[in-house]
């Protein structure tokens, strides 16, 4: 575990009498409930700029996308995640 968060009761269920910090003695078997979650994901975020060079004839000749990125805004991690939520956890 990662976090481990050990909770007391705040008071007797039997009599209402609120428990003091000395009563707050770790149990040797306590009532476990564990929790797991996905950790947040950060984008990896990348530009393309595309330069434009001034050649002495007059032309301006402007820097071309490589094939792979021009075709889409999503890397190929994002393509594998939709493909595999669709394929595998679609629902009809």
């Amino acid at each position: 575990m990662d976090h481990i968060h050990d909770l007391f009761p705040e008071h007797c269920q039997g009599c209402q009498r609120p428990f003091s910090e000395a009563h707050r003695i770790p149990s040797p078997q306590p009532a476990r409930h564990q929790v797991y979650d996905i950790p947040v994901v950060v984008p990896i975020k990348e530009e393309y700029r595309c330069h434009v060079l001034h050649c002495s004839c007059g032309h301006r000749t402007t820097a071309s996308l490589p094939n792979h990125i021009a075709q889409s805004n999503f890397g190929p991690g994002v393509h594998a995640a939709i493909a595999y939520l669709g394929l595998v956890h679609h629902h009809r």
